[in-house]
C-alpha cells in the first residue's frame, strides 16, 4: 500500500507473510526483516505496543521503530474467526519519533 498526501509520498506498506503463512515462516520474515533493517544501519530502535477492542473485533499491534522505518505486527481476531497474523515493512516519509 502506498498512501501520497499533496502529491507527495508519505508512507508505503508492505505485507511480509504469504497468505497461511505458518509460525515458522513468521518466524524467518521477521528474522530477516530485522537483519535487513540493521544492515542498513538501523540498530537503535524503540518498541510501541497497542490493543483496542469492540464487541465483534479485537487487535494486538507491536511496532518496531528504525528511523523512517517500521516493522508491524498485528494480531486480529474477528468474530467466528480464528485470529490470524499480519507482518508488515513500512514506511513513513520522516523518522518516527
Amino acid at each position: 500500500m502506498i498512501l501520497f498526501s499533496s502529491g507527495r509520498l508519505t508512507s508505503a506498506s508492505r505485507d511480509l507473510l504469504p497468505n497461511g503463512g505458518d509460525q515458522v515462516e513468521f518466524g524467518r520474515q521477521l528474522y530477516f526483516a530485522m537483519r535487513d533493517l540493521e544492515a542498513e544501519g538501523n540498530s537503535r530502535c524503540t518498541i510501541e505496543t497497542g490493543s483496542g477492542e469492540v464487541p465483534d473485533y479485537a487487535q494486538k499491534t507491536v511496532r518496531l521503530h528504525c528511523g523512517k522505518k517500521y516493522l508491524v505486527v498485528y494480531l486480529q481476531k474477528e468474530r467466528s474467526r480464528e485470529e490470524y497474523v499480519q507482518l508488515n515493512l513500512e514506511m513513513s516519509s520522516s523518522p518516527i519519533p
